[in-house]
C-alpha cells in the first residue's frame, strides 16, 4: 500500500450533527421566523433537535454527510435531491427521511420554495422513546427504502398538522415537551413507513427496474474500486450490453453516467470536507494519478479540483452567518 493510500485511509470525514448542520445552512434561514426555531436568537440552543423553515430559492447545497436524521417536508416548489447514488426531483407535498451517514445534496429549481426540515440527533430519538428493538426495526426500514413519498391530500394535511404541533411545542416549551416531540416524530416515521410499504407492495416492479435498482446499489457499494460497466455486469451475472441497454431504457442515461455521478459526488465531498491532497483523493478513489482525476473532474464540472476546493471550502469555513 502506498504512503498516499495510508494517509487517506486514516482520515475520518466529518459527519455533521444538528448544530454543525445549522451552521452550514444558517445563511439560507431568516431571523425571527414565523415557523420553527430562530437560529439567530441569542438564547438559541439546539439540544439535539431543530425545526427550521427554509424559503430560500435557487439555492444549492454541496454534498455533505449528516450524523443526524432529517425529516424533510416540501410544501412549495421543486427541488433536485441526491441521497448517495439516488437522484430524484422533489415535488410539493413530499416527505423524506435522510438517514445518518448518507451523502446528501440538493438544488432548488423553482422561483418560489418552502420546506420544513426537522433535524434530530440519533441520541435524541433513542433516549426515553420506543423500545430499542421497535425503534431499530422502524429505522431499518427507512434505511432500506430511502426514497421520498408523495402524500395525498388528507395525509399531507395530517403530516402538516404534526409539524405544526412540533412547532407549537418548540415555542411553548412546557414540561415534557421533548417527550411529546419524540411522540410526534414516531408518528411521522410510522406514517412514512406505511406509505413506503404500500408503495413497494402496490407497484409491480419489472425485472428491468429490479436490475437497475441492484445496479445502483452495487455502485454505492463498489464505486471506489470499480469504474467500468462490465465489472458490475459481472457482479450481476449478465452481459455488459444487456446491463447498458436496460439502464438506458429504464433510467434514461447510460450505465456509465451513474458510475461517474457517484464518483463526482465523492470527489466534491472530499474536496470540501477533508484535508486530503488531490493526489491522496485520487489514491482513495483508485484513480491512477492526480492529473487523471483533474481531467475527469474538469470535464464534468468545468473547473479544476483546486479551483473547486478554493471556491467552496473557503465558503464553508468562513461563511458570513450574519446575513
Amino acid at each position: 500500500m502506498s504512503e498516499d493510500r495510508d494517509a487517506s485511509a486514516g482520515v475520518e470525514y466529518p459527519l455533521l450533527n444538528v448544530e454543525e448542520a445549522i451552521k452550514m445552512y444558517k445563511h439560507l434561514l431568516k431571523p425571527s421566523p414565523n415557523f420553527g426555531t430562530d437560529v439567530y436568537a441569542d438564547d438559541y440552543k439546539s439540544e439535539g433537535i431543530v425545526l427550521i423553515e427554509d424559503e430560500s430559492t435557487q439555492s444549492k447545497g454541496l454534498p455533505i454527510r449528516f450524523d443526524c436524521y432529517a425529516l424533510i417536508l416540501r410544501l412549495k416548489g421543486k427541488s433536485k435531491r441526491s441521497v448517495d447514488q439516488y437522484h430524484c426531483t422533489i415535488e410539493p407535498r413530499s416527505l423524506q427521511l435522510i438517514n445518518p451517514g448518507s451523502l446528501f445534496s440538493f438544488e432548488d429549481i423553482s422561483k418560489s420554495a418552502k420546506t420544513f426540515v426537522l433535524l434530530f440527533d440519533k441520541k435524541f430519538i433513542i433516549e426515553d422513546n420506543l423500545s430499542r428493538h421497535t425503534l431499530d426495526s422502524l429505522l431499518s426500514l427507512h434505511q432500506l427504502y430511502r426514497e421520498n413519498v408523495q402524500l395525498d391530500g388528507s395525509l399531507y394535511a395530517q403530516v402538516l398538522d404534526i409539524f405544526e404541533q412540533i412547532n407549537a411545542e418548540f415555542r411553548i416549551k412546557s414540561s415534557g415537551y421533548q417527550n411529546l416531540i419524540k411522540m410526534y416524530i414516531n408518528q411521522l416515521l410510522y406514517l412514512l413507513q406505511r406509505e413506503k410499504e404500500k408503495l413497494h407492495k402496490d407497484n409491480d416492479i419489472t425485472q428491468a427496474e429490479q436490475l437497475c435498482s441492484s445496479y445502483l446499489s452495487l455502485i454505492e457499494e463498489h464505486f471506489e474500486e470499480k469504474k467500468k460497466v462490465y465489472e458490475y455486469a459481472a457482479l450481476l451475472d449478465i452481459t455488459p450490453n444487456h446491463l447498458s441497454e436496460t439502464v438506458h431504457q429504464t433510467l434514461g442515461n447510460s450505465a456509465l453516467t451513474y458510475i461517474h455521478k457517484r464518483i463526482l459526488k465523492e470527489m466534491e465531498f472530499l474536496l470540501c470536507h477533508s484535508t486530503l491532497s488531490i493526489k491522496q483523493i485520487a489514491s482513495k478513489l483508485n484513480i491512477d494519478t492526480a492529473s487523471q482525476l483533474g481531467r475527469f473532474f474538469k470535464q464534468h464540472k468545468g473547473m479544476t479540483p483546486k479551483v473547486f476546493r478554493c471556491k467552496h471550502q473557503v465558503n464553508l469555513l468562513f461563511e458570513d452567518n450574519s446575513k
